[in-house]
């Protein structure tokens, strides 16, 4: 049997969970050409790729952990040397994706579109990322291992290192909370992020809406955070409170500038384009209880 190498990858591109080659092909999946084409693999570096994983992963309940996950992976893809292929596999080599590219498959900054996964097992504790770089005179194959993956978190490496020591010493230590999971506390007010994107442009130029949570309490219980970030967590606005005051019910986040991103010690390559995205999150920080997230689905 044989499927045309875009064919296959419109048939599994949207798949939930794991699917063995011996189901699609009804033969051993050890014997497949897709995996077994890496058997001998280079480690992708891990300053090459960026991720999120968010999703069900509560260990208090009867809950099966499941997760969605977005991943870039670093790579400039041109005319001369490009990934032309993507396979995801867990730990029992079932596939979990597979896709295929070609030079032209790039966002603005020549990267790969940001690849999704849906209905992760995060029980799993391993999963592999096989990477194949096409050039006129070799293949060369790849292999990223994500390991006891969780929920991120706001505090990864992406973000400019004062966010990250607010949000590791504020109450929620960067852990994200949504309307379905919220930490105990007594005060009784709503956590729920309420964001409205009011305008883009195709230069970059963004402003998204986000409604305060409740209204500030004291100097140590009021919104402080509102960020608007890309699929794995890259900045693409940020506003910071200093204190509860100006409170006006909504707060606006602009796209960042260049003076913005100088500001807040962040190189070019840190700050995403709202244009690549086919989604935004958005984040509000109560300092005193709740990290909390909504989704903007663009396209």
């Amino acid at each position: 049997m044989e499927i045309d190498r875009r064919e296959f990858s419109k048939l599994i591109a949207g798949v939930g969970g794991a699917l063995s080659y011996s189901k699609l092909l009804g033969r051993d999946s050890s014997k497949c050409g897709e995996l077994s084409a890496f058997d001998d693999v280079i480690a992708w570096s891990s300053d090459k790729i960026a991720y999120w994983v968010d999703g069900f992963n509560y260990r208090d309940t009867e809950l099966n952990n499941r997760a969605y996950m977005a991943i870039l992976i670093k790579h400039v893809q041109n005319q001369e040397e490009y990934i032309d292929k993507i396979v995801c596999t867990n730990k029992d080599k079932e596939i979990i994706l597979a896709q295929y590219f070609a030079p032209e498959d790039r966002i603005s900054s020549g990267y790969l579109p940001y690849i999704l996964l849906s209905n992760i097992d995060l029980s799993q504790s391993l999963l592999f990322l096989y990477i194949q770089v096409r050039s006129p005179t070799q293949l060369r194959r790849y292999r990223y291992t994500f390991s006891n993956l969780e929920r991120s978190k706001l505090t990864g490496p992406q973000l400019p290192a004062e966010l990250v020591a607010d949000m590791r010493t504020a109450a929620h230590a960067g852990i994200v909370s949504s309307p379905f999971f919220l930490p105990d506390n007594d005060s009784g007010l709503s956590h729920n992020v309420r964001a409205r994107l009011l305008d883009v442009k195709p230069s970059g130029f963004f402003s998204v809406g986000v409604e305060f949570m409740h209204g500030d309490q004291d100097l140590k219980h009021y919104m402080r955070y509102f960020i608007v970030t890309d699929p794995v967590g890259r900045i693409l606005g940020l506003s910071k409170r200093l204190g509860p005051k100006g409170y006006d019910k909504v707060k606006l986040v602009l796209s960042l500038s260049e003076q913005e991103r100088n500001t807040w010690g962040m190189t070019r390559n840190m700050v995403a384009k709202i244009g690549d995205c086919p989604y935004i999150m958005v984040f509000c920080d109560d300092i005193a209880e709740s990290l909390s997230k909504t989704t903007i689905w663009l396209r």
